[in-house]
This record gives structure tokens, sequence and C-alpha cells, in this order.
């Protein structure tokens, strides 16, 4: 920590999504060895805000019908409501037609699934998906305030192809 460099460190941790502001006394900067100001009275800053960071797509096999079954993961830096994001989700193909699409999982969640219907012949096809705004997360007031879009393509359903590598264990 440099000598003109001020670390706040709260009793509690901060909620997510939410703004705040802080200020800083001037008994607080009486204290500093050194004469310091500040630009401004009151900082404000938040805490990151809901959004969907990546989507991913692949094929499973579905337990129905044992049928190939294109799908759709979409990650969030919070976990929120599957059946509150299938609210506001629009899923779009390369051509602009909004597709079918199910989510059966329940509970707050940051990786929701998302199953697409009728995609037995979707190979290498592209798909845009759509966050209207109003997306909340559980236990929060806040609600996203504009349009969230990623775009992904679906992989070649004959291509095994390995993307990403992750642990099962946490120590």
């Amino acid at each position: 920590t440099a000598t003109n460099e001020l670390v706040f460190s709260p009793a509690v941790g901060f909620e997510p999504a939410t703004d705040y502001s802080a200020t800083v006394l001037k008994s607080i900067l009486a204290k500093a060895e050194k004469d310091l100001g500040l630009d401004v009275d009151k900082i404000k800053f938040h805490t990151p805000y809901l959004k969907a960071e990546n989507v991913e797509a692949f094929w499973t096999k579905s337990r129905d019908d044992g049928q190939s079954t294109a799908m759709l993961k979409v990650n969030f830096n919070y976990p929120v409501n599957p059946q509150e994001l299938a609210k506001v989700l629009v899923v779009t193909d390369e051509d602009g037609k909004q597709q079918d699409f199910q989510i059966t999982q329940s509970g707050a969640l940051a990786n929701v699934l998302v199953k697409l219907k009728n995609q037995s012949n979707a190979s290498g096809k592209s798909f845009k998906i759509t966050i209207e705004k109003g997306l909340s997360m559980p236990n929060s007031t806040f609600e996203t305030s504009e349009e969230l879009s990623l775009e992904t393509t679906l992989p070649d359903i004959k291509t095994l192809e390995i993307i990403d590598v992750q642990h099962g264990f946490e120590n």
C-alpha cells in the first residue's frame, strides 16, 4: 500500500449487482503524515452487474427418446432463476427465425441449460441468444436494465471437439 492510498475493508461483504457510495471524512485524511485531499467528497462504485458471460453450444443424447439433442449452456456471473430466464430469453437462428426451447432446471443457478427443440439438422448452425431487459436475481432487487445478447455456433454432430476442461473438485 502506498503512503497516499487508503484501503477500505468492509465488515460485511458487498451484495451482488448493487450500487454503493462512500464518503471519506476529513478526519480520516487528517491522520495522514502528508496533507492529502480528494477530488470528490463522495465516491460511487458498484459490484459487478448481472450479465451473461458466455454461451456454450453442444450435442447430447436425450434421456427421453435417445435422440441427439442440441443444447445451450448460458453462463452468468451470478445465479439466476432458470424459469425467470425462460420468460425473457429469445433464441434465433442465423436467418433470424425464433427457435423453440425448453428449460427444465429449477433453483438458483449460474449455468443454465437450454434445450433447443427440433434441431436434428442444425450442425454448424449459428444462434443468437437474446436476454430481454428485466432479468432479476434471487434475493435481490436488481434487474437488468438493457438487453443482453450472445452468439454461438452449434458444432458438427459428427466431430468430437474438446473445448474446455474443468475439474470437479475444490480443496
